[in-house]
């Protein structure tokens, strides 16, 4: 009888985005969703803090109440992200419009775990007003900043993150030892 055994770490991944307001972003970001399926366990287990099913973007709401058994308010919605981004390793931030994504990025450089994050911008994001704050964030916490056009070409440029956040945390790589 073989000593067989599994042996990972877990990277806990905080994916950030604004509230979708259109299904184009919807489906933006359920390829990215796919694009870290794939690469779960490649060599990192990976662990999405904040993972929502989403539809449409109304969907939100009600993933966010049936996720973590809390009414979607502010409060609530903010209590909740502020936890998950206290025990992230990394964050990745889908950006379309930028309007929303300054609050998640404050709290980590000032009072979460100041975590690694790669900034993915849609090519149409066009707001350079809140583009100023994740301008020159690698002062702060290690920062990579990429444009997209669809977010499953990310592919690549989010293995090279995942796999910069295992050698940050001296992690093992996800195998199956006989």
């Amino acid at each position: 009888m073989s000593n067989s055994f599994w042996k990972w770490s877990q990277l806990r991944i905080f994916l950030n985005y604004s509230i979708p307001k259109n299904n184009f972003e919807v489906k933006q970001i359920n390829k990215y969703m796919d694009v870290l399926k794939n690469l779960n366990c490649k060599p990192y287990s990976l662990n999405i803090l904040n993972k929502l099913e989403l539809e449409s973007p109304e969907d939100i709401k009600k993933e966010f109440e049936k996720k973590f058994n809390l009414e979607f308010n502010p409060q609530n919605f903010r209590d909740v992200r502020t936890k998950l981004l206290s025990t992230s390793s990394g964050i990745i931030q889908l950006e379309f419009d930028q309007s929303n994504c300054g609050f998640e990025v404050a709290y980590n450089l000032y009072e979460g775990s100041k975590a690694p994050i790669l900034i993915a911008s849609h090519e149409n994001n066009s707001n350079p007003n809140a583009q100023i704050m994740t301008q020159n964030l690698d002062i702060h916490v290690p920062t990579e900043y990429h444009t997209f056009k669809d977010s499953s070409d990310l592919e690549e440029v989010t293995k090279n993150f995942i796999d910069n956040l295992g050698r940050r945390y001296n992690l093992e790589k996800f195998s199956y030892h006989d």
